[in-house]
């Protein structure tokens, strides 16, 4: 007899309760809804452009590769110079205060050699780091310089001199 009780028909005025309930908070729903959205396509915001550049000193100040017989120094090293057969270069690194510490890699063909790099510093005279290249036959060597340092071990250390060997 309790189920019976149960299965009582729902009075119409219950069922509009529920679904005026349903359909005002439907209405709210879609009002905040809508008022998000035109928020999103109405509101601006400036934004600054932003440049981005390298700080003033950060890289190596000088490499200058000079013929060590005849103090003649090469241009252009970063595309690329022809070392003569046997004459010995000096190659001299140069970082000035404050600035970011350096290194300079040396391509020949696809190998890679390494300067010593120089650390950052605060003294008021610049760091120096001179080093010597050799080949044995004329060589095409490109000479370019980066900042920080690296890992790897240098292919020449300050005041040895690497040599370029002829490859087969």
């Amino acid at each position: 007899m309790t189920e019976e009780n149960n299965k009582k028909p729902m009075s119409d005025k219950a069922l509009n309760r529920l679904v005026i309930g349903s359909v005002l908070s439907i209405l709210m729903c879609l009002v905040a809804l809508c008022s998000t959205t035109f928020a999103w396509f109405t509101d601006t915001a400036e934004a600054t452009s932003s440049t981005i550049q390298t700080a003033p000193n950060c890289l190596l100040e000088t490499v200058v590769v000079v013929n060590a017989e005849d103090e003649t120094p090469l241009s252009d090293i970063e595309n690329g110079v022809t070392l003569a057969a046997g004459v010995t270069y000096r190659v001299t690194l140069t970082l000035p205060k404050d600035s970011a510490s350096g290194y300079c890699q040396m391509f020949v063909g696809t190998e890679k050699y390494l300067s010593p790099y120089i650390a950052r510093h605060t003294e008021d005279t610049p760091k120096t780091v001179t080093y010597y290249v050799k080949a044995e036959v004329d060589t095409e060597v490109k000479f370019v310089t980066h900042w920080g340092i690296y890992s790897a071990e240098a292919s020449v250390l300050a005041g040895e001199t690497l040599i370029f060997e002829q490859t087969p």
